[in-house]
């Protein structure tokens, strides 16, 4: 009995340093900083396939390798302990850009304008081009020509770079769904 015992736990020894080695070439290994912003997966779903990630939060501190103190902003600024694993990098949204440029006529009150640029339109989802130019830092980049390309492409495909949603006719999906009890089946 002793030695099916220790043939066992030596086999189960074997796999589990197989098992580890398999699970750890897919592995990413995360590391958040304190201030670092963060997702949690919540976990208390219904259904386990109905994942959801709430957020974000910020990292207060580290207790381990593996354990994050997580402040959480929607929850009245409340701390909880959350393992590695529940969390994922938040990463903002940018800015959505939207450039409205017409193409103007040399009159003479266009020369008298300083600049020379046509300015957009009070629309707010419409941004000022120098601005972007200044806080992009452009002009450190790119030549004056390779600005003003890029301001002349923008101009053109101005509905392309709208906040407002579109819909192309170029694109077409279909989602072929199974009987309810094939589909039952299959998860099992």
């Amino acid at each position: 009995m002793r030695r099916c015992q220790d043939l066992a736990v030596e086999r189960m020894t074997e796999v589990q340093v197989k098992r580890k080695t398999w699970y750890d070439k897919n592995a990413v290994r995360r590391k958040f900083q304190v201030g670092d912003q963060v997702l949690v997966l919540a976990t208390s779903k219904p259904n386990k396939m109905a994942v959801q990630w709430t957020g974000p939060g910020v990292i207060e501190s580290q207790l381990s390798d593996t354990n994050y103190i997580v402040k959480m902003a929607n929850k009245n600024d409340k701390t909880q302990i959350y393992h590695v694993n529940l969390l994922k990098p938040y990463h903002q949204r940018p800015e959505k850009i939207n450039l409205l440029i017409s193409e103007r006529k040399e009159t003479p009150e266009a020369e008298s304008d300083e600049l020379g640029i046509p300015y957009p339109t009070a629309d707010p989802n419409v941004y000022d081009f120098e601005e972007i130019i200044r806080d992009s830092a452009l002009e450190e980049r790119l030549s004056f020509l390779e600005i003003e390309e890029l301001r002349k492409l923008l101009g053109r495909h101005q509905k392309v770079f709208s906040n407002e949603p579109g819909k192309t006719h170029l694109v077409e999906h279909d989602i072929e769904l199974l009987p309810l009890q094939r589909r039952k089946l299959e998860l099992s």
